[in-house]
């Protein structure tokens, strides 16, 4: 039975990327031969827990993303953006398309190692509303991506908070990145999407809706052990083939499970190392 939902965002041009898209769509760029929308979509569809799969763009790039994405082995539906007004925006356009209570969300311009989308955790939903998925990195890269905040519940990670692009507290020389991936059910993206405010640019982004999970205590978080890359910069995207390559050798798990975990008496889980820093809370009592 299908579990779940896939929408994936692939509206953007990437300034960043303009010197390789010449200001078209970045989820167009060719990465050995195949558009980096195609490889994004190989694991959704090659994952049997997901039912539809939904693809939002901008108005002005439908039938060409609708054109590329032809032959795929399962049926894609592709829904317009009518505003550039944020990624929460842009989740929220796909919901008429969707057909499960759950769903995952996968940004157009994020390549994971993976060959299939990975199972959700054993607590996801009964414990937290969302499964946020992210990687180590060093205290600078925070800026770029953003950092999560945890603290440990019962043997698991729950995310306290998401710290949007900056950079990580003094005394850390590592942080929790948050990556293109997450998990989230229906009834709570509504709920936040209902709760949070635009930001200072007149966007709705997906991370304010997710920080408002993650601050009530429904927000879990699994490190994925996969090759992640971001492709928003030219020097990234030369790194993407080796990512993709991944794919075909790599027999690793795709994500570390955080539950059930051993805690020490430290709150540390063992056998999960996390960024170097301060002692990490003790769990909740």
């Amino acid at each position: 039975m299908n579990a779940e939902s896939c929408v994936v965002l692939a509206g953007g041009t990437g300034t960043r990327l303009r010197a390789v898209t010449g200001g078209g769509n970045k989820h167009l760029v060719p990465i050995n031969g195949v558009s980096a929308l195609r490889h994004v979509i190989e694991p959704v569809v090659a994952s049997a827990t997901v039912g539809s799969v939904v693809v939002v763009t901008s108005p002005e790039w439908r039938d060409v993303i609708a054109h590329e994405l032809r032959g795929i082995s399962r049926p894609v539906h592709v829904v317009t953006q009518p505003r550039a007004d944020g990624t929460l925006a842009a989740v929220l356009c796909a919901l008429p398309m969707v057909t499960a209570d759950r769903l995952c969300v996968h940004l157009g311009d994020n390549l994971f190692g993976w060959r299939q989308l990975p199972p959700a955790p054993p607590w996801y939903p009964v414990q937290a509303d969302a499964v946020l998925y992210v990687v180590r990195g060093g205290a600078s890269e925070a800026r770029h991506f953003g950092r999560v905040v945890v603290e440990h519940s019962a043997g698991w990670l729950v995310a306290v908070s998401l710290a949007e692009k900056e950079d990580a507290p003094p005394g850390h020389d590592g942080a929790l990145l948050l990556t293109g991936f997450v998990r989230v059910t229906r009834a709570a993206l509504s709920e936040a999407a209902a709760a949070v405010r635009c930001s200072v640019r007149g966007e709705w982004e997906l991370t304010s809706a997710l920080d408002y999970l993650a601050r009530r205590g429904r927000a879990g978080v699994e490190l994925v052990e996969a090759p992640w890359l971001d492709i928003g910069t030219p020097e990234r995207l030369t790194r993407a083939p080796a990512v993709l390559a991944a794919r075909r050798t790599s027999t690793a798990r795709p994500v570390r499970p955080t539950a059930p975990t051993p805690v020490r008496s430290d709150g540390r889980a063992r056998g999960l190392e996390l960024p170097p820093g301060p002692p990490w809370p003790a769990p909740r009592a």
